[in-house]
């Protein structure tokens, strides 16, 4: 697994590369239950609030297969938070924003309640401007997903 997080890793970085607009981009292992994709937008200054600075938004939605599911950043009672790292070029951490996971009972003990990520799920990374070397940017998704038969890390 950890050479298939490296290739992500280093594919997505180089498709983010190209010209920034309207774009996808679908880069991971096939044998996943599940794909993403990454869209950037434009955000102006102040878009995010007064003071803030405009930047790049990056749309990273995960594309996860029918009966399958991530646990949410903040899981619940069990499960492994999912991540997202986001560094610069430079090596700057980028901040992300998680949305709130759907509440649902534990597919391997029901009386546990957990937060989830279902498919259609997007996590988002603001890359301000003004920084020195934004681009490339390297996104490292790491997360486990589960169906009620078995988990997979990815």
């Amino acid at each position: 697994m950890p050479i298939n997080k490296l290739l992500f890793a280093v594919l997505l970085s180089a498709l983010l590369l190209m010209p920034t607009g309207p774009a996808n981009a679908l880069v991971q292992p096939s044998s996943l239950a599940m794909k993403t994709t990454v869209a950037p937008f434009s955000v102006a200054p102040d878009a995010m609030g007064p003071g803030s600075a405009g930047g790049t938004l990056l749309a990273l939605t995960m594309h996860i297969d029918k009966e399958w599911y991530s646990y949410s950043n903040i899981p619940g009672e069990t499960g492994k938070p999912t991540r997202l790292t986001a560094t610069t070029a430079d090596g700057t951490a980028l901040t992300v924003f998680y949305p709130t996971g759907k509440e649902k009972p534990d597919s391997y003990d029901p009386t546990l309640t957990v937060f989830a990520y279902l498919d259609g799920t997007t996590l988002f990374v603001l890359v301000p401007d003004g920084l020195d070397a934004p681009f490339p940017v390297s996104l490292t998704l790491d997360l486990l997903l589960c169906h009620p038969t078995k988990c997979v890390p990815a």
